[in-house]
């Protein structure tokens, strides 16, 4: 492992900052044993693999919550919380009508128009709010401003567009295009910050219905988790104590803080030496072209006889911080056309192997999002230290290798 080198030295002592490592992991260890004692790591939800399922888990669950007539039973309650927490006035909860995935046309660049509406809520009076829903999905050319174009001839400024996010980051220009601000024309929203308070809301309202209440845990856990937020909240302030202990407590932690960021791409650097000794096990050729903080970085294996077809064996993070991680056969030279037959007997060939593919895009004719790894949080990046990670890669490299055998 490469030897680490502190911004902030001068604030605070490497003994200090040991002594500080070795406290945290004490606590966290006793929690661990309280919580495998407790069940609280026993999710549903990441048990049936809805962990980042947009469409299916999050905008159904929070749109049940949010409808009236939800069979949750506390009528506008929920509604009323998330909207006076929010500062929404002028929307008539009690005439409040939810709709998912809402079409509302077929999408016209040149208009700016069309699409499909992840929440939709209307009331009486023609108000509406709009929630666009993201947990690791990309924007889409022009997005947001079809949606508000939607909005402005549907409601005619009688409507919120908000923009959720896990961590409450801005949308895309070409999602929004040159004329739409933040907080003018929209508000961006996290399930860290405004969707984690309105569960705990709902939560406390729901006390006295134990289904609704421990489904409700079971959804702030994993939001939680998404997000990066304990959910053990002794634990946190055990660890809070030890920070603010002293002074130099203090300063450790933060030096740790500052250099967080470096140590992901220190362990990047470790996975690249990994994944080039699993290309020579399997006499491949590697390309590793993972960066921390750039979109669309990922590594490739390459072959003899899946180069002669314009091919190879890709992974890919669609975004920053080694999100979204996908993998599956990409073309090489995007110039040169690939073989239809090969393409269908691939196509084939992959789906039987890995359940489906997404939407083939010129660049990649199969594929599928890595869901166990799709978004790389401190247990994923764990994994390179005991070589568990490297494994998992290797059995999903081996597979590909074997139905791309012409």
């Amino acid at each position: 492992m490469p030897v680490f080198y502190f911004i902030g030295m001068r604030q605070a002592s490497i003994s200090t900052i040991e002594n500080l490592l070795h406290q945290t992991s004490l606590i966290e260890s006793k929690y661990n044993e309280i919580n495998q004692a407790t069940g609280v790591d026993f999710n549903i939800f990441r048990i049936l693999n809805l962990e980042y399922d947009e469409e299916n888990l999050h905008s159904t669950f929070l749109s049940s919550l949010l409808n009236p007539k939800g069979s949750h039973g506390f009528g506008t309650a929920f509604l009323e919380v998330l909207l006076n927490q929010n500062g929404i006035e002028n929307f008539n909860h009690k005439t409040a009508k939810v709709y998912i995935e809402k079409h509302i046309d077929n999408v016209n660049s040149e208009n700016a128009t069309g699409g499909r509406l992840d929440i939709l809520l209307e009331d009486c009076n023609g108000s509406a709010i709009i929630i666009e829903n993201k947990i690791l999905a990309i924007d889409q050319p022009q997005q947001l401003l079809r949606y508000y174009n939607f909005a402005c001839k549907t409601y005619f400024k009688k409507f919120h567009l908000i923009y959720l996010t896990l961590e409450g980051r801005s949308p895309e220009k070409f999602s929004t295009g040159l004329y739409l601000k933040e907080s003018e024309h929209y508000k961006c929203w996290s399930y860290k910050e405004n969707i984690r308070s309105w569960l705990e809301e709902c939560k406390r309202l729901a006390t006295d219905k134990p289904l609704l209440r421990e489904t409700l845990s079971q959804y702030l856990i994993l939001i939680k988790g998404l997000t990066g937020v304990s959910i053990n909240q002794d634990m946190e302030k055990d660890i809070v104590e030890r920070i603010i202990a002293n002074k130099e407590n203090f300063l450790s932690a933060h030096t740790l803080k500052d250099n967080l960021d470096e140590s992901y791409r220190f362990l990047l650097e470790t996975l690249r030496t990994q994944m080039q000794a699993l290309a020579e096990d399997l006499k491949l050729t590697l390309v590793f072209e993972v960066k921390f903080d750039a979109k669309e970085t990922g590594f490739a294996f390459h072959t003899i006889d899946l180069g002669a077809n314009n091919l190879c064996i890709k992974f890919e993070f669609e975004d920053k911080r080694t999100y979204n991680l996908a993998f599956g056969f990409a073309r090489i030279n995007k110039s040169q056309p690939l073989s239809s037959d090969i393409q269908t007997m691939l196509l084939k060939r992959f789906v039987e192997a890995f359940g489906h593919s997404e939407t083939a895009t010129p660049d990649w004719p199969c594929w599928v999002y890595y869901e166990s790894l799709r978004n790389w949080n401190r247990d994923i990046y764990a994994r390179i230290f005991d070589d568990t990670l490297k494994q998992e890669i290797g059995l999903k490299v081996k597979e590909l290798l074997r139905i791309s055998t012409f």
